[in-house]
């Protein structure tokens, strides 16, 4: 490669995991946030539109709201978090 974004240099004596997380955070944190960030307002306005107002949507029982607000925003962000730079055009060593 004649161009690189980004190289790692590390500890081989610090864990696999340690490493693989710094690269994660590094090149997927701000796509993992805004992923989720936009998750949760498109969640909420479909919710709206298909109740037909707050109010009917506050009537929903919590763990069908807390799976709609919570885990699924969370699951976009995990995601994005550990598979972001798949999808990016980022190069890096390490």
């Amino acid at each position: 490669a004649t161009h690189v974004d980004c190289f790692v240099g590390h500890s081989w004596s610090s864990p696999r995991w340690m490493k693989i997380l710094a690269i994660c955070h590094h090149l997927n944190l701000g796509l993992a946030t805004v992923s989720s960030a936009l998750m949760s307002v498109l969640t909420a306005v479909i919710l709206v539109v298909s109740k037909g107002s707050f109010n009917d949507v506050a009537q929903m029982p919590q763990i069908q709201l807390y799976t709609y607000l919570v885990f699924w925003p969370m699951g976009v962000f995990l995601l994005a978090y550990f598979f972001g730079h798949l999808c990016g055009s980022k190069t890096f060593w390490f």
